[in-house]
């Protein structure tokens, strides 16, 4: 009966180190499409930018860059690149309820979120674990700020790898 038992928490065992890692890699993609959506961004902000300059030029009168951004479906930022702008007005400690309000008023298209507010909680929470942001608590409520000292990794690094090397730095 023992070994029924020590069989089957050795397959849970495995079946969680193989969930472990598909999590890991799923985390690893995921922080590439962020990077890649991000590096969107910019290339579309420097075209809405060329495009301003261009129709000065031709005589092309735009009221602004709204009014460009909405001729294009592509001027909406998507969640995490919202808070970012958001953050970047903060000099001050600022709550996830602040940084919705702010996001709001920058007329972050809130319509696709059941709950907004969680949604920037777990982003917030992500943003500080990878150092771009700072976390305390003020007045018993999570606060973030932008970490002046943050520089993106270049490298991003799967678990196998981080593994080994924490494996190899034993021997």
């Amino acid at each position: 009966m023992m070994d029924k038992y020590r069989a089957t928490l050795k397959a849970a065992a495995q079946d969680r180190d193989a969930l472990l890692e598909q999590r890991s890699q799923l985390l690893d993609e995921q922080e590439l499409v962020a990077d890649r959506l991000e590096e969107t961004d910019k290339q579309i902000k420097r075209l809405e930018e060329t495009i301003l300059s261009l129709s000065r030029l031709c005589g092309v009168e735009l009221a602004t860059m709204r009014t460009l951004r909405s001729m294009s479906s592509l001027g909406r930022y998507g969640l995490t690149q919202a808070i970012r702008e958001a953050m970047k007005s903060e000099t001050a400690w600022v709550t996830a309820m602040d940084v919705r309000r702010r996001m709001l008023e920058n007329k972050f298209d809130d319509g696709k979120y059941d709950n907004l507010l969680a949604n920037i909680h777990v982003t917030l929470k992500r943003l500080a674990k990878s150092g771009e942001l700072l976390s305390a608590e003020v007045e018993g409520k999570t606060a973030y700020k932008i970490n002046p000292d943050f520089e993106p990794k270049i490298e991003r690094m799967g678990m196998p790898t981080v593994r080994r090397r924490m494996y190899d730095d034993l021997k």
